[in-house]
């Protein structure tokens, strides 16, 4: 392969439209296997400090999601239709994060038409957001539950 010559990922095909578990949602275009990087969550590259002063000031809609501990990604500017993939405490995709970048990956194989979510874990030191993911197993916050709650809920099943 010579110098000029560039390596393109292709990602498969999404739509945004409107959604039955929260105002936008993103879909399968096509079918997706499991494994795929369907999209990677771009957005304005900020410190943590300057990400908590943006989600202080609009709690209720923000689009920043945590890159590490110095950094967060605000897709809010410069972001695409990843910021619009919805909440689900039973996700069809997950996060994972490789060189700084943040990418969108299916869990599982996705069909056509079928609604991207993944799970925002929230903090679970945060204040609890509501969860309306309809999913059989939802927790009924977006927060995720500490060590010991989960402990405490094993102790009495």
């Amino acid at each position: 392969m010579s110098h000029m010559e560039q390596i393109t990922e292709s990602f498969p095909k999404i739509t945004v439209r409107q959604s039955g578990i929260h105002g936008t949602g993103v879909y399968a275009a096509e079918p997706i296997a499991k494994g795929t990087r369907i999209i990677e969550y771009a957005g304005e590259k900020i410190p943590t400090l300057e990400g908590t002063k943006r989600e202080e000031a609009s709690p209720q809609h923000t689009f920043i999601f945590t890159l590490n501990d110095e950094w967060y990604i605000d897709a809010r500017f410069g972001g695409n239709d990843s910021r619009f993939i919805n909440h689900s405490c039973n996700p069809n995709t997950e996060a994972d994060i490789e060189n700084d970048r943040i990418w969108i990956v299916a869990l599982r194989d996705i069909t056509e038409g079928e609604e991207l979510t993944y799970d925002y874990s929230f903090d679970p030191d945060d204040d609890p957001a509501p969860c309306v993911c309809g999913a059989a197993s939802c927790r009924g916050q977006i927060n995720r539950f500490a060590e010991a709650e989960l402990n405490l809920e094993k102790d009495y099943k």
